[in-house]
């Protein structure tokens, strides 16, 4: 069982939360929220698949935490810190953008 963590009453650095490029933050509804030596503290919605978790850690060159938020705190956090308007119409566009991928591989 994960940690769970208020995002909502935590301070999120900025450069910090550039350890995670934004496409992999919004697909995965993700956002790295605190940097302890080599270990990056990630909070996600629910648990990450292990291929997700691998890529997170490539991508950023960090051990990984994990801590459970809730999914609109993330969403939040997600605005805030990388300055998207809307998380949401984000997402859907990366969702369609994945869907349009896999008609383009199956044809």
């Amino acid at each position: 069982m994960l940690n769970e963590i208020d995002l909502d009453s935590f301070e999120i650095d900025k450069e910090i939360v550039k350890a995670i490029p934004e496409e992999t933050a919004i697909k995965n509804c993700i956002i790295a929220f605190k940097k302890t030596g080599k270990k990056l503290s990630i909070a996600a919605s629910e648990v990450m698949s292990a291929e997700t978790l691998s890529q997170v850690k490539f991508l950023s060159g960090f051990e990984v935490v994990m801590f459970k938020a809730q999914k609109n705190q993330i969403m939040r956090a997600i605005q805030n810190s990388y300055g998207i308007a809307d998380v949401e119409k984000a997402i859907e566009t990366l969702c369609s953008q994945d869907k349009n991928n896999l008609i383009d591989l199956m044809n």
